[in-house]
């Protein structure tokens, strides 16, 4: 009996020891792994990643072999698949680099936590095909906007944190100070705004959003289009880098003063954010000129001068 017992324990041992030798090579599988697949976890807490070869490696036959995937209404190993079964993608397009994946009504009916993680997933599966840079959401050819009316812009790996538990969809309220313009596009004015954001969403994303939606006070004016598109926000040692499409550089809103759109972000950003500096590139460019006379390869401080005083 005693030598029986000895060798289970043996067993189980080596059992344990193999079972973990396994599980540590799946991890580093995934790891090196040129490209993945991505699920989302029977509890709809986090996304799973799963190693993937692609049959052909051409962009078309991954676009094709992707798109297979999102349509299946299964997944293995007892995860979820990134869309319910009833989600569909009507139609697809990639136009310079962004892929837009137009789904059917069906998508707003997710709940806010599961959504977040399909979004993060598809967007990840994507973006691993080299022409496609971003991607972008709507549903019934409407742009996507979040469970609090937030519209959500393109996205790309570095729009989602590492989603992990219920706090993916935290929200928080916050305090801000925007910068708009007078009538006749000469001076700055505050107007102060509460916003209830995403807390995953960079406050500086949230800043400039609530800066293209215009002014909510009688007398002051909008400084940005609003049909301005945010490929990017990027905040690093003090200094933030907006990426923004060329809607900036083409549909400026005429001022007197060519720099006040400038400012009002600038402005904006370093009386509500961590930043002290703000640099703004045009599709990843930067040696641009803003209507003619402003450099856009520098960086911005807050500039007091411009903001109209009370008396004023």
């Amino acid at each position: 009996m005693k030598k029986f017992c000895m060798s289970m324990a043996l067993l189980l041992l080596v059992s344990g020891v193999l079972t973990g030798c396994k599980f540590d090579f799946q991890r580093k599988e995934i790891k090196e792994a040129k490209h993945h697949l991505y699920y989302i976890s029977a509890d709809e807490t986090e996304l799973v990643e799963e190693a993937y070869k692609p049959k052909e490696e051409t962009p078309q036959a991954m676009m094709k072999e992707l798109m297979q995937f999102l349509k299946a209404d299964e997944a293995s190993d007892g995860h979820l698949p990134l869309l319910p079964a009833d989600v569909k993608v009507t139609t697809h397009a990639i136009t310079e680099g962004t892929l837009t994946l137009d789904f059917n009504e069906a998508y707003r009916s997710m709940k806010p936590t599961r959504e977040v993680l399909t979004r993060a997933g598809v967007v990840k599966l994507f973006v691993q095909l080299p022409d496609i840079k971003y991607v972008k959401f709507t549903v019934e050819g409407k742009e996507l906007a979040d469970s609090n009316g937030m519209p959500i812009s393109i996205m790309n790996n570095e729009t989602f944190m590492e989603y992990s538990g219920e706090n993916i969809n935290s929200y928080q309220y916050a305090t801000i100070d925007l910068y708009f313009t007078n009538e006749d596009g000469t001076k700055l004015i505050p107007e102060e705004r509460t916003v209830y954001y995403n807390s995953n969403v960079p406050l500086e994303k949230v800043v400039l959003e609530q800066l293209m939606k215009g002014p909510e006070t009688e007398g002051v004016y909008p400084t940005l289009p609003s049909h301005l598109t945010i490929l990017g926000v990027t905040t690093d040692s003090g200094n933030c880098y907006f990426n923004l499409d060329s809607a900036f550089l083409e549909d400026a809103l005429p001022t007197a003063d060519s720099s006040i759109a400038i400012y009002s972000i600038v402005n904006s950003i370093v009386d509500d954010c961590r930043a002290k500096r703000v640099q703004i590139s045009i599709n990843g460019e930067n040696n641009l000129v803003f209507k003619d006379s402003i450099q856009l390869d520098q960086f911005f401080a807050k500039n007091s001068k411009l903001i109209q005083k009370e008396e004023e």
